[in-house]
């Protein structure tokens, strides 16, 4: 999901949106965006007198992810996520912001993704020690958050300190090598 603002040239990222009066507009609201397909739009470059800042969220229509709330004013807008209490929906998360952009760049934005959220996944394996594996814990680790919108984002209102926990069925079962 793409969004972007459009303000004043004479402005920069975030004071345009966070400033005593905001200047800066939603251009682009969380519009879906596949790499892997050409993309063409109804959206233009606004033109010389004005800036534009892009951020993008992946995957698109992630469970738990809230794209690109509007803060209260005199905040940024932000990323609101809370992971889905399913392992199966728990996805990485990826960012990408691209700010100040000259209003009449006319030309492809690229914008690189990065990893704000890494999805964790157990496996087992021939190497394991002896031993049956039912289920994995993680305990006390936060399950909600939110994520300003600046060229190098950071978490904040960490939340929702919870335990995860993975079930294998059938469990985990490795041989002691040492039994015939």
């Amino acid at each position: 999901a793409v969004t972007a603002f459009i303000y004043p040239a004479t402005h920069s990222w975030p004071a345009a949106y966070t400033g005593g009066s905001p200047s800066a507009q939603r251009y682009m609201s969380a519009v879906k965006v596949k790499k892997s397909e050409a993309w063409s739009t109804t959206y233009h470059w606004p033109g010389a007198s004005k800036r534009i800042s892009f951020f993008a969220a992946a995957p698109y229509g992630s469970e738990g992810l809230t794209a690109f709330n509007d803060g209260t004013p005199g905040t940024l807008p932000y990323l609101s996520y809370t992971v889905p209490a399913n392992v199966a929906d728990q996805k990485d998360l990826l960012v990408a912001a691209s700010t100040d952009r000259p209003g009449n760049t006319s030309t492809a934005e690229a914008l690189a993704m990065k990893h704000a959220l890494t999805a964790v996944r157990f496996v087992t394996g021939d190497n394991m020690l002896p031993g049956t594996v039912s289920k994995i814990t993680l305990k006390g680790v936060y399950s909600a958050g939110s994520l300003p919108m600046t060229a190098s984002p950071a978490w904040n209102s960490p939340g929702g300190a919870r335990n995860f926990e993975l079930t294998f069925s059938p469990e985990a079962v490795a041989p002691d090598p040492q039994l015939p």
